[in-house]
Order: C-alpha cells, then structure tokens, then sequence
C-alpha cells in the first residue's frame, strides 16, 4: 500500500509537469546537431537512481533540495535557472534557495538577481590556491573591519512565492557587527551575530520578500571590528516543495571543492536531496589534457560529500565540446569516458552533456545558430537555458524509463556509434569557422581553400526533418518507439499532444526524421 501511495503521488505531479511543458520545453528540432535521443539521466545502480526518484515523489509534502556545485557555466546563471524554474512548475516552489555577495567578492552577478555592495571588502574564492578566508557552500567569502558596509540584493523578477524564512551564514562572534536587514525598503530587522549557539547561521523568519534585501552593518559595542559572510539562504518556511541552490564560481576547478575548509559544518543544513557536480571545463580546456591526478581528486570530493550528507545522491556531468583560442580541444570526449568510470565505481548517476550537446567539434553549430559567447567556451542566455531545459527532461525521461523496467539494475545509453563517426576528429586540427592563423592570408584575397582543408574538417549542412506516421502495433511502448527512431519520448508526446504515456494499437503517430 505504501508504494501505491508513492505512485499516486509521482502520477499526480508528473502530470503537473507534462501540463507546462509545452510552453517551455526545449526545442530540439531547431537543432538537428543535438542527440535527444541520449537526454537521459543515467545509472550503473538502480539502488541510486530509485533514491532520488522516491525523495523527487515525496516534494509536496518534504522539501526536495538541489544544491549545484561548478563553474561559470553555474554562475552566470542562465543554465541552473532555467533548470529551477521547471523543477518549481514541477514540484512547487519552496524558495530562492543561496544568494552570494558577487560584487563584494569582485565578480559578476548571475541574470537572476543583482548584487551591490558599501564599503570596502577583502573577498576569497574557490579557485584561487590561496584563500585569505574560510570558505563555505557557495565558495565565495567576503570581509570587512570598516564602517560603513552594505550587502544589496535586488532581484530581476519579483518573488511571487512566500520566501519568509532566511538564513544568513557569517562569522558569528562578540565582534562582529550587527545587521540591519532591510527587506523591500519597508521592513527593517535588527540582527545580531553575537549568538551563544554552536549554529554557523543566523536564522530568522521574515516578511515575505518581494524586491530586495539589504544588510546594513552596524556597531552597537566597542568591541565590534568585523564582518565575515559566506552567503545566504531565502526561502519558504514550510516543508515542501523544491528549491535549488547555485553554488557556480567561474574558473572553478574539481579541486576548488576541496578548498571549501566550512563545507562540512554548511552543508547538512541545505539538506540536500541531490548534489550535482558540474566541473570539468577548467580541469582540461588550456592544455587539453586530462590531469593524471584529476580521477583521485573527483573521488576524493565524492567522498568528502558522502560523509557530510551520506543520504545525498551525487550526479556527475560532463563537459560540452570546447574550442580554446579557436582550435578544438579533444579532451572532452577522454573526460566523458573519466566521469562514467567514476561513477560506475562510486553508485553516482551521470548526465553526459558532451554527448547530448552533439560531441566533438559542434560548437561551431552552437555558434553559428546564435547560442554562445564569441569564446566559444561558454553558452549565452539563450544557450544555457536550452541546456537548463534539457536537464530537466533528462530527468522526467529516466522517471519514464524506470518505471517501465521496474528490475533493470542499470541504465547506460550506447554511444558506440557516436564515436566511431567523429573518430577521425581525434588526430586533426580542427579551427572554428572564420578563423584566420596569423600566417594565413589577407581577407581581401582569395582563400586557399587547399591548404584550409588540411586543417579545417567541414561541418555537414544539416538537413530538414521529414514527418513519417507510424501506426502503433501490439506491445509497442513510447520509450521503444523513440529508441527505434532515435528521438525522445518528450518529442513524441509534443508531436502528437499525448497527455501521458498511454498507446493503443493502430495509433497514428507523428514522427519527425532527419534526412
């Protein structure tokens, strides 16, 4: 009985969250270079994936925390966001989840929200080797010994859900300063950080947050000096629902994570459900190799996070296909095959993104389709919230996919093939498009496409898509059709507006194929 209550419940919001994606689903036929047909979440143990799917089930009624660990694909904001807001629409919104002092800590904001900052400010960051600070869950700290000193954040959209309930980690001492909070320029509470409790927050219920929030600094004793903040979480005070926290620091390495001296004392108190580690980039992309250390560091961090949050489940990503200085790094594919090792020995799910974004060499087909920065390292808006928007229905996929093969121990896509097909990418140069080598000749001359050839591989015009019908037979499922086709079931279910995953023989469906 407790596991038919558990499905009712998971029918019930998997239902929710079918209704609104039509809106915001991603498009992935505007894409053809995209692989859909491997948007999935994957596991090597059932037991790990099984986890994750009964805590996802039990959201309305227990909150479902997600906490991002990685780099500027994180921080800028646009991916994890985008991400939050369908797992909301999904599971209810249970709050804005961490907020860090950016511009304190001399960086930019995320599109999410902005950040300013008063006086003056000594910073640290999970990159740098060096710290001057202790540093926590977010993995930038900030510090002052001066009055005056503000901590704004406003954020870009108003907050339409209840965030009443804050927690402020800092330094709590005799000497630190005070804090006026100021939450919509109306309400004002006066903090104290000299707390006799062994807690590392401050925890307070609030007026519901709509605009902005402001920590003032203040001196109320002599002996105040200081202020030291690692971040803070807003969210809704009750229970339930969903939240996701960003803990995105650009430039960030795997090993960064180890530079987080306070993530053992913060963390648990994110409680979180699933952690997942986005890195990668920065480990391989200057010199496009795999460092022979970097399988022991990420090992290393998997374990130092099972033993803070043993009932965690850990997802490991991959990286997207790179170009550093305009020339292809190679290594993406080697750190697919690193991270999936990875988590076959350590019972880690894994999103490989290197592959679902298409593989090697198809930033050239990101950028000229508009969704990437110049650098042709990181996405733009538009591109991270495509990525953001596929994550999510990795999720509702591997959902469908498990329920179907309630005894299949593991769940592993196949990409054989792939490799085989972009094998040849391995020994050449590969440029992006446009690009000129110092010694290639003048623009106003003729290009010598010969000599190109031998270091530019051409990328295939991708066709259009052709419509076929296929009529469902006995014993046909969703999942097998968009095997067979090599698409997803979410496109499927978009094409021929099913509300679920119910077939019936003779069915017409409408199957979009490239040529």
């Amino acid at each position: 009985m407790r596991f038919l209550s558990f499905l009712f419940v998971f029918s019930f919001i998997f239902l929710q969250c079918k209704a609104q994606e039509n809106s915001s689903s991603a498009d992935t036929t505007a894409y053809p270079w995209l692989k859909p047909s491997l948007n999935y979440v994957q596991y090597y143990h059932r037991d790990a994936f099984a986890y994750l799917y009964y805590k996802w089930k039990l959201a309305p009624k227990q909150k479902f925390s997600v906490v991002f660990f990685g780099d500027s694909h994180l921080q800028q904001g646009s991916y994890p966001d985008a991400f939050r807001k369908r797992l909301q629409e999904a599971l209810g919104n249970g709050g804005k989840g961490l907020l860090t002092a950016f511009s304190a800590a001399n960086t930019y904001s995320n599109t999410d929200y902005k950040t300013t900052h008063k006086g003056e400010w000594i910073y640290a960051k999970s990159f740098m080797k060096a710290p001057k600070l202790p540093l926590g869950v977010s993995g930038m700290s900030v510090r002052t010994g001066k009055l005056p000193a503000v901590l704004s954040f406003s954020f870009k959209e108003k907050l339409t859900t209840e965030n009443n309930l804050l927690t402020i980690f800092c330094k709590k001492s005799s000497a630190s300063f005070d804090i006026k909070l100021v939450i919509d320029e109306t309400h004002t509470i006066i903090v104290s950080t000299d707390s006799t409790d062994n807690l590392p927050f401050i925890r307070l219920h609030i007026p519901p947050v709509r605009q902005s929030i402001r920590l003032e600094l203040q001196k109320s004793r002599e002996n105040q000096s200081f202020f030291e903040f690692y971040g803070m979480i807003l969210e809704n005070a009750d229970d339930k629902f969903a939240i996701l926290h960003n803990a995105g620091v650009g430039a960030a390495k795997y090993g960064s994570m180890l530079r987080k001296d306070l993530l053992a004392e913060q963390l648990p108190y994110f409680k979180p459900d699933l952690i997942v580690l986005d890195f990668g980039t920065n480990d391989y992309l200057y010199d496009d190799k795999i460092a022979p250390d970097l399988e022991n560091q990420i090992r290393e961090i998997i374990a130092k996070i099972r033993k803070i949050t043993p009932d965690a489940v850990i997802l490991l990503t991959t990286a997207q296909d790179l170009y550093w200085r305009k020339v292809n790094v190679k290594s993406g594919r080697a750190f697919s095959e690193l991270i999936h090792k990875i988590a076959s020995e350590t019972k880690c799910l894994v999103y490989d993104w290197y592959w679902v974004a298409g593989g090697q060499t198809v930033m050239r087909d990101w950028f000229k389709a508009g969704l990437t920065l110049p650098d042709m390292v990181h996405l733009n808006a538009k591109g991270y919230t495509l990525k953001g928007n596929l994550f999510f229905e990795a999720f509702i996929n591997t959902f469908q996919y498990f329920e179907k093969n309630p005894t299949q121990r593991q769940f592993i896509l196949d990409t054989d093939s792939l490799k085989r097909q972009q094998a040849h990418f391995q020994g050449k140069r590969i440029l992006a498009y446009d690009y000129h080598t110092p010694t290639a000749t003048k623009k106003n001359k003729p290009k010598d496409t010969a000599s190109q050839a031998k270091i530019i591989v051409p990328v295939k015009t991708q066709p259009h898509p052709k419509k076929i019908t296929y009529i469902v037979k006995q014993g046909d499922t969703l999942f097998g059709i968009a095997q067979k086709y090599k698409v997803s079931v979410l496109q499927l279910q978009t094409w021929n507006n099913l509300k679920d995953n119910n077939l019936r023989i003779g069915q017409e469906l409408i199957i979009e194929l490239q040529k």
